[in-house]
């Protein structure tokens, strides 16, 4: 086994959410990979329309629990827009 150690950072991605540390407080943010292409069904799948609604709700509650910053909150729901457009 290799362990390997990086440097003291100010902020750390684990699971769905980024912990930021500022001068005063902790900082939270949802977090999605760049490429995280699984992460709900699209639109054009052969579920029932409640399933797509529902993720839609739910994904918006996640993003009211997670983000310690209403800006950060409409920036990840105008993702997920863009997201179930295409």
């Amino acid at each position: 086994m290799e362990w390997k150690a990086s440097p003291f950072s100010k902020s750390v991605n684990y699971t769905d959410l980024t912990m930021s540390l500022t001068q005063t407080s902790f900082h939270f943010n949802a977090f999605e990979k760049e490429m995280n292409l699984f992460s709900f069904l699209v639109p054009s799948s052969a579920h029932p329309p409640g399933v797509a609604r529902g993720t839609i709700f739910g994904m918006h509650h996640r993003f009211f629990r997670l983000c310690s910053n209403h800006d950060d909150v409409i920036i990840a729901i105008r993702n997920l827009y863009h997201q179930f457009r295409y």
